[in-house]
């Protein structure tokens, strides 16, 4: 310990503007608000267009945030974002929502899109004497109609959620289904480009993939999008050097 903080897994290296913690199988690495980091030391940038490698994430909290433009609503009912890659795995956008979840990614090129969904968690049903929430949803898709979409190029994704879950693909319908009334609270997270593997190992069953590539014009409200960045935890986020097509 040194000045109260633990660096016994960054091999005795204080964690300079941010935590340190050791994921399985991984090296040690620092956790901070926005930036990268290289060994132990936490590096802070300006990110304009995030550009994630891998092994980066940016988490956007129902709370927490100052700007109403850039917090994410409890009951979210709009998510659109561009991206470009040439990889063709990776996970895009993670919904966690406390027992469910609603996932969008990449599988051989296709986007695929995955969720959980308890439709009214305010019904039990009995086992042995103690009640249990009903079995969820649980669907996955590989979408192939929307076309190969790990060509480096840049593409929109815009997924609506409410009556309806529809997924709309470069201004085309990809997917729409009937929704369920839910009972939903705050708890609601957003993962963009990624999640920890330690924190979050569902995700990393249907996604094993980070993302890799650029992602720009994030938007958790209609014609509005997150232009500051410092506001969200991420981790090793780069700002990517590309600029997306108008």
């Amino acid at each position: 310990m040194i000045d109260g903080r633990n660096v016994g897994a960054c091999g005795g290296a204080v964690c300079e503007g941010g935590r340190c913690r050791r994921a399985a199988c991984d090296p040690a690495r620092c956790r901070a608000p926005h930036g990268h980091c290289r060994r132990s030391r936490c590096v802070f940038i300006n990110i304009t267009i995030p550009q994630f490698g891998g092994d980066s994430l940016l988490s956007i909290p129902t709370r927490q945030s100052r700007s109403r433009e850039q917090r994410l609503a409890a009951i979210s009912t709009h998510l659109a974002l561009n991206f470009t890659t040439a990889e063709p795995n990776g996970l895009l956008l993670w919904i966690d929502m406390d027992v469910d979840y609603l996932g969008i990614g990449m599988e051989n090129g296709y986007i695929k899109l995955v969720w959980s969904l308890h439709c009214d968690v305010t019904e039990v049903v009995k086992h042995n004497e103690k009640s249990l929430p009903n079995r969820p949803r649980i669907f996955s898709r590989i979408l192939p109609n929307v076309g190969f979409l790990a060509d480096g190029d840049w593409h929109k994704i815009v997924l609506e959620f409410g009556k309806n879950i529809t997924l709309t693909v470069d201004k085309r319908l990809a997917f729409i289904e009937e929704s369920c009334e839910r009972d939903l609270n705050n708890n609601v997270d957003l993962f963009i480009g990624g999640v920890n593997e330690e924190d979050n190992p569902t995700v990393k069953k249907i996604f094993p993939q980070n993302f890799k590539g650029c992602i720009d014009q994030i938007s958790t409200r209609e014609e509005s999008f997150i232009t500051d960045y410092s506001e969200f935890y991420s981790e090793n986020v780069n700002s990517c050097q590309l600029f997306p097509n108008n």
